[in-house]
């Protein structure tokens, strides 16, 4: 994974749209759902990031890291010395 650079402004800009939720998105949360820890809104949106082809998921709980083919950054992580 590439390294996530944050300008000395402290402001990211991020391109973000809203995806709606189909079918498909919500039997890859059930999916997500019986086999991770995830809770229901957790998979739903673990879900439609992975059906979208979400390139980055910046979060600050760590029970997304157990999603695979999830490219997830933990905000916590990049405050770390």
């Amino acid at each position: 994974m590439g390294t996530l650079i944050l300008p000395a402004s402290g402001l990211v800009y991020v391109d973000a749209s809203t995806i709606i939720i189909t079918q498909d998105v919500l039997r890859e949360a059930a999916r997500l759902r019986a086999t991770t820890k995830l809770k229901t809104p957790d998979a739903v949106h673990a879900a439609t990031a992975r059906i979208a082809g979400c390139v980055l998921f910046l979060t600050n709980d760590v029970g997304f890291r157990g999603v695979a083919n999830l490219s997830v950054v933990i905000l916590g992580d990049l405050l770390k010395p």
